[in-house]
C-alpha cells in the first residue's frame, strides 16, 4: 500500500477513551475529507501515469505542476476542511485541477523567496568564518 494513502489511513482512524473503552469516531467531515482525498489521490495517480507516457523532455515541461500536486494531496491527506468547504470539492468533477489552478494564480513569489535563501545562507556562512 501506498505511504501517502498508510499515512491517510492512519490519520482518520480517530479514536477516543470513554470509560475504559475506545471508540472510533469519523464525523461527517471526516468522511466527506476522506472521500475528497480519495478522488484526488485517483487524480493524481492518472496524472502521475500520463506524466511517464511522456518523453523525458515533455516530462521536465510539467515537473513543477507535478511537485504542487503532490504537495496539494500531502496537505489534504493531513489536515481536514470544514464539512462545507470539503463537500464543495468533492462535487467538483476535477477538483484537484480547481486547486491547481487557484494556486497558480495566487503563488507567492518564489524567486524573492530563493532570493532571500540565499542571501541567508551567505550571511550564515559569513558568520562562521567571523568566529573562526
Amino acid at each position: 500500500m501506498n505511504d501517502k494513502r498508510k499515512s491517510r489511513e492512519r490519520r482518520t482512524n480517530c479514536v477516543r477513551w470513554q470509560k475504559g473503552k475506545v471508540y472510533r469516531e469519523i464525523s461527517r467531515a471526516q468522511r466527506v475529507n476522506e472521500a475528497l482525498y480519495d478522488k484526488i489521490f485517483k487524480q493524481q495517480e492518472r496524472y502521475s501515469e500520463w506524466l511517464c507516457s511522456l518523453a523525458s523532455s515533455e516530462v521536465l515541461d510539467n515537473v513543477y505542476e507535478y511537485l504542487v500536486r503532490e504537495d496539494i494531496l500531502m496537505l489534504l491527506g493531513r489536515c481536514d476542511l470544514p464539512y462545507e468547504q470539503a463537500r464543495a470539492l468533492l462535487d467538483l468533477t476535477d477538483p484537484m485541477d480547481a486547486i491547481f489552478g487557484e494556486y497558480a494564480k495566487h503563488e507567492t513569489d518564489r524567486i524573492e523567496d530563493i532570493k532571500k535563501a540565499i542571501q541567508r545562507c551567505a550571511e550564515r556562512e559569513m558568520r562562521k568564518h567571523c568566529v573562526d
